[in-house]
């Protein structure tokens, strides 16, 4: 039962972690565009908001960038804390599968 269980959570893992790997490519282009800044100051910046840290030493200037930097916010947050939530998810389902494989094995 926790092994199927473990696949679906798996397969939501995976998918999880590539949506925020897109998330923050497109963050990381999109501040460095309308910003222009490095790609290295935009993927910082967009690991910052994505992680709710905000530091505070980047900000956006454009209003474009400004009203963008609240929708990736609202989606990128979200999205953020769902993954976290999911890999917890994994990690309980497959602690919990290798504790009943060996209350099994110490059955028999």
């Amino acid at each position: 039962m926790f092994s199927h269980q473990l696949k679906i959570t798996k397969s939501r893992l995976y998918f999880a972690l590539t949506f925020i790997f897109v998330l923050l490519l497109i963050g990381t282009l999109l501040f460095s565009n309308i910003e222009e800044w490095s790609f290295v100051d935009s993927f910082y910046f967009s690991t910052a908001t994505l992680t709710t840290v905000g530091y505070g030493d980047l900000v956006p200037t454009h209003n474009l960038s400004k009203i963008l930097t609240s929708i990736y916010t609202l989606l990128g947050v979200g999205t953020f804390l769902y993954s976290i939530g999911i890999v917890a998810e994994f990690y309980f389902y497959k602690r919990f599968t290798i504790l009943n494989k060996k209350i099994e094995k110490r059955k028999k």
